[in-house]
């Protein structure tokens, strides 16, 4: 079944709505596209996902924000990248670091190490 219509199109649905789509779904919006909704939002993926925006992206949160993954969560831009392993190991890569910490804080480099503070312990 086609339907073509010509001009605007507007729905109001009084109460709840169900879509049930016996296969794919290919939306193709011309223009900008708005979503708002009033309570919670759940999305369920059955096996992957890919997300692509051509310029800015921004993400607010007003209170906790998880994010969570069975094997590794990787930050990535340029040469520079995060990588977070299901064993525990945090990969962090890049041409300068800056660590700053009040407290201890474990460091090991190929490369020069340069610290600076009160007090440096070295073994």
């Amino acid at each position: 079944q086609t339907i073509n219509v010509g001009a605007s199109q507007s729905t109001s649905v009084g109460a709840a709505q169900s879509n049930k789509i016996g296969a794919a779904q290919t939306n193709d919006i011309a223009a900008d596209r708005s979503i708002k909704v009033g309570g919670a939002q759940s999305t369920t993926v059955g096996k992957g996902r890919t997300t692509s925006v051509a310029e800015d992206d921004a993400l607010k949160v007003g209170k906790n924000l998880v994010i969570e993954a069975a094997d590794s969560v990787s930050i990535k831009t340029g040469s520079a990248s995060i990588t977070m392993k299901k064993d525990g190991t945090i990969e962090i890569k890049g041409k300068v670091i800056t660590v700053q910490g009040s407290g201890k804080i474990n460091v090991n480099a190929d490369g020069d190490l340069v610290m600076t503070g009160a007090k440096v312990h070295q073994n």
